[in-house]
C-alpha cells in the first residue's frame, strides 16, 4: 500500500486523531507538530524499536518525502525537511498526557478493526524492567478483543489503588452494547457492582481459587444439580488436554450472577510425565438462555487471548518487561505503541508478529504503509 493511499493525513486517520492530543510543550521552542513526533515515534515500534536510541536512530532514516507529508519543521529558505532528533522524541514520550493518548489509539483502532459486538478480555500486566519514582512497578489494564486480538483500552493502574477500582474507567470509552466481558476472579467484586460503566456488560469470571460465590467445599466437589458437563478434547504442544464445564443456576447472594460454573482441565503429556488436574469456579451474568456450557467454554478460553496475544508478544517478542524506559509516563506510552503496532499488523493480516516487525524493520517505507499508520 503507498503512503498517498493510506490513513496518515486522511480524515479520521492516526496523524488527524494524534492532533488531537493536549501538546505538553511550551509554545515557545516548537518545531515539530505533536502528531508528526507520534508518528513517527509509532512508525519506529512498529519497525522493531525498544528504545528511545533506537526510535531516535529510525527517525534519522526517514525519507524527506515523508517527513513532508507529516508536515515535520522545514529549515527556512529551504526545502529541508528535519528529522526529529532522539532528545525531542524522548522528552515527548515521556510527557505526553498518557491516557488520552490509550483513549485516542483505542478509538481509532476500534474503528479500523470494525470488531462489531465480539467479546472482549479485561486483565493487567506489570512492566517489570520500568519502576516509578518511590520504587514501584508500572502496572497498566488493558481491554482487547477475544476474535480480532486488537486492544480497545489501557489504562495505568496507579499504586494506591488496584485493577478493580479502575475497571469502569477501563471501559467507559468502549463500545458494550452487545458486548460480553470476561475477566479474572479479582475483577466483580460483590460490594461495587455501581461502579462498573453504564449499561453493565455481562461478564464470565474465571478462577484457579474457589470463588467468593461458592461455599468451602472440598476440591473437585460438584453439586447433584448440576447439570451433564460440555466436554472437549485438544491435542497439541505435546499434550492431551481434556476440559469439561459445568454450569447451573446461582443459588448466591453475589450481585448479578445467573449461573455458577465449574471447570475442570485434565492435561496428560504425550512422553510421559504426571498428568494434572486443574478446577477452575467461576460466575457469570449471562442466564442459560443465553450461554449454555459450550458457550461459556469458548468465553472462559478466550479470557487467555489477552495473555496470548497481548502481553506474551510485548513480553517476548518486543521485550517490554526487559525496557529500560522508565521515565515521566514513557513506560505506558510505549505500551500504547506496542499495542498499536501488534493491531496494525494483525489488521494487515500478519499472523506472526515477529516476522512482521522484521519485514517492517528491512524495508522501513512499510511502517508507513500499513493501514492508518
Amino acid at each position: 500500500m503507498d503512503l498517498d493511499d493510506s490513513a496518515v493525513t486522511g480524515p479520521g486517520g492516526l496523524l488527524e486523531r494524534f492532533a488531537q492530543l493536549p501538546d505538553p510543550r511550551a509554545r515557545r521552542g516548537r518545531r515539530h507538530p505533536l502528531a508528526a513526533l507520534l508518528v513517527v515515534a509509532a512508525a519506529a515500534v512498529l519497525a522493531g524499536a525498544r528504545s528511545s536510541a533506537a526510535t531516535g536512530q529510525f527517525s534519522r532514516a526517514v525519507p524527506q518525502a515523508t517527513l513532508a507529508r507529516l508536515g515535520t519543521w522545514q529549515r527556512p529558505w529551504s526545502t529541508w525537511h528535519v528529522a526529529p532528533s532522539e532528545t525531542t522524541l524522548r522528552w515527548v514520550l515521556q510527557q505526553v498526557d498518557a491516557d488520552e493518548l490509550d483513549r485516542v489509539v483505542g478509538g481509532w483502532l476500534a474503528g479500523q478493526a470494525a470488531a462489531g459486538h465480539g467479546p472482549v478480555a479485561v486483565d493487567g500486566k506489570v512492566l517489570r524492567g520500568a519502576r516509578q519514582p518511590g520504587g514501584h512497578q508500572a502496572h497498566l489494564s488493558a481491554a482487547l478483543t477475544h476474535d480480532s486480538g486488537t486492544v480497545l483500552a489501557q489504562r495505568e493502574v496507579v499504586a494506591t489503588t488496584n485493577e478493580t477500582t479502575q475497571l469502569a474507567p477501563l471501559l467507559d470509552g468502549v463500545g458494550l452494547a452487545g458486548r460480553v466481558v470476561t475477566a479474572d476472579a479479582l475483577h466483580p467484586p460483590p460490594a461495587r457492582p455501581a461502579t462498573w460503566p453504564s449499561g453493565a456488560p455481562t461478564t464470565c469470571s474465571p478462577s484457579r481459587a474457589t470463588s467468593r460465590a461458592w461455599p468451602r467445599r472440598p476440591a473437585g466437589w460438584l453439586p447433584r444439580s448440576f447439570p451433564p458437563a460440555h466436554t472437549t478434547v485438544d491435542r497439541g504442544h505435546g499434550r492431551i488436554e481434556r476440559r469439561s464445564l459445568h454450569a447451573a443456576p446461582a443459588r448466591t447472594t453475589f450481585p448479578g450472577a445467573r449461573q455458577v460454573l465449574v471447570l475442570t482441565r485434565h492435561v496428560t503429556g504425550l512422553k510421559g510425565g504426571k498428568p494434572r488436574t486443574e478446577v477452575a469456579d467461576g460466575i457469570t451474568s449471562l442466564d442459560a438462555c443465553r450461554a449454555g456450557p459450550a458457550r461459556l467454554g469458548v468465553l472462559v478460553r478466550g479470557q487467555w487471548q489477552i495473555e496470548n496475544r497481548a502481553h506474551w508478544v510485548r513480553d517476548v517478542t518486543s521485550g517490554e518487561d526487559r525496557s529500560q524506559v522508565r521515565a515521566g509516563h514513557g513506560p505506558q506510552v510505549m505500551a500504547c505503541l506496542r499495542n498499536l503496532a501488534v493491531s496494525l499488523l494483525r489488521l494487515a493480516g500478519e499472523a506472526n508478529i515477529a516476522a512482521g516487525l522484521r519485514d517492517t524493520a528491512w524495508e522501513r517505507s512499510r511502517a508507513f504503509a500499513l493501514p492508518g499508520t
